[in-house]
């Protein structure tokens, strides 16, 4: 059975993975087969359609099984005509099983973390329907993309606020034997600025033990956990990765998460979003308070609503010290249900 180490945001989903521990390790959804023609290392070729103007972009990309086979890992990095820095993508697409939906959760070398839906269409399309904002703008976009045998297409239109739909991207890809290169991009895409918020995150790169305790209701016994949590930056210091490695007293079996940090022009504050070889994912907001990193989320757990909230203090150089996790599940009384130290090795 896999267990449960919390990093900053998986605290706040330590209900859901401790229930399923006890009942036994989850399998991976049967709904995640129609990603399977995905698998494999793709280079592709397309067009950028503009008012006026067309140009030309060129693509690497690659999908493999990760995270006990629950999420297929996306690494795109696309070059577009006249721009010699790639827009870079690590995305991560697999099922939700507690809200029942497909679910891409990406980030880029723009600083971008987004979080989407999206539909498998009966002939293997993919279609996912996004409300984007950028520059102030709000706009809709509509991303398609089908895999047949060794090829696969991808379309991008646009619904702006005015005006009929634009065809904005459309390409296809071959499928390659051979692993490609996709370096980590040494500056932001366009050269988009990093929030000076996320400079408060650089201070905690590095590794950390980790250990606390959760309890899963109240009045129930505390569960002792450890493990270790890696931090480190992205995409010239736009994104926060962090990696959970860890387990749980009295629970064989190891559990591991992959988190995301980056700056939310839309919303005005951190999101982060996580995905773990339980089959979780999360979404939550984070907020810099004077007591420290304020952490909130709400969502479903066994289809009962959930609210959370934790609280994040730090040492003398910015990094990780400690956080406390307070939650609210269905009819059941507020409690704390996470508490953790941290020490940077």
């Amino acid at each position: 059975m896999q267990t449960v180490a919390r990093s900053t945001l998986v605290a706040l989903l330590v209900l859901a993975p401790a229930v399923r521990a006890q009942q036994g390790a989850p399998a991976p959804a049967p709904e995640l087969k129609v990603l399977q023609p995905l698998v494999g290392n793709w280079k592709g070729s397309g067009t950028v359609h503009e008012p006026g103007h067309d140009s030309k972009w060129t693509a690497d990309g690659s999908y493999q099984w990760v995270l006990g086979n629950f999420w297929l890992r996306e690494d795109v990095s696309i070059t577009f005509e006249g721009n010699p820095v790639p827009l870079v993508f690590r995305a991560y697409i697999g099922w939700d099983a507690e809200n029942k939906r497909y679910i891409n959760l990406s980030v880029n070398s723009g600083g971008e973390l987004q979080f989407h839906e999206f539909e498998m269409k009966p002939d293997g399309t993919m279609v996912q329907m996004m409300k984007q904002h950028q520059g102030g703008m709000t706009y809709c976009e509509r991303s398609l993309m089908q895999v047949k045998g060794d090829k696969f297409t991808h379309r991008i239109d646009l619904l702006m606020p005015e005006g009929e739909s634009i065809k904005m991207i459309d390409g296809t890809f071959d499928r390659v034997d051979f692993t490609l290169d996709m370096p980590m991009p040494k500056s932001t895409f366009m050269g988009r600025p990093v929030h000076a918020s996320m400079q408060k995150f650089a201070k905690w790169v590095g590794e950390y033990e980790v250990q606390g305790e959760m309890v899963m209701m109240p009045g129930t016994p505390a569960m002792k956990i450890r493990g270790t949590d890696t931090y480190k930056m992205l995409y010239a210091g736009s994104v926060l990765h962090a990696n959970t490695v860890g387990e749980a007293e009295g629970m064989p079996g190891k559990y591991e998460a992959e988190t995301f940090f980056a700056w939310d022009e839309k919303r005005g504050c951190t999101v982060v979003g996580m995905v773990s070889n339980m089959g979780e994912v999360g979404l939550l907001e984070e907020r810099w308070a004077p007591e420290g990193l304020v952490g909130t989320m709400s969502g479903l757990y066994q289809g009962q609503p959930m609210l959370s909230r934790s609280v994040m203090t730090f040492d003398a150089n910015g990094g990780p010290k400690d956080m406390v996790c307070h939650c609210m599940a269905g009819a059941a009384a507020p409690f704390q249900n996470f508490k953790a130290t941290y020490v940077k090795k």
